[in-house]
């Protein structure tokens, strides 16, 4: 479930993680809330990713959660998203990607996310 208002959003962090803890962070992430034809709130954001890195970390998982953190102390979990992503493998390149919601999304404490990233220490 979504509990934010309609609007763009611009996201402080953002992390690509696996169930061993690995991370990619994504930068200049924003994220749009709107409501569908039925009334049902819906997300879909973008941002840039290193694809090298982002196919490197699904050769070992499949399955890749994203969370965001924005507002300094909202934290977001997506569970298994839906990603598109460019095509260029160019070790130092980043290209954009685009995200939706996939199995689910919720809303996490600080402590969960930095469980979630394998952050040691608080933002």
């Amino acid at each position: 479930m979504i509990d934010l208002p309609e609007g763009l959003y611009e996201v402080d962090q953002a992390y690509l993680v696996d169930a061993s803890r690995n991370r990619l962070s994504l930068r200049d992430v924003t994220f749009e809330i709107w409501l569908d034809k039925k009334g049902r709130k819906q997300l879909r954001g973008r941002g840039l990713i290193n694809n090298f890195n982002f196919s490197k970390m699904l050769e070992d998982s499949e399955d890749v959660d994203l969370v965001l953190r924005f507002f300094d102390d909202y934290f977001l979990w997506l569970k298994e998203p839906v990603i598109q992503a460019g095509k260029v493998f160019e070790p130092t390149t980043e290209s954009s990607c685009i995200f939706t919601v996939g199995k689910s999304i919720s809303p996490v404490s600080e402590d969960r996310f930095m469980e979630l990233t394998g952050l040691g220490t608080k933002v």
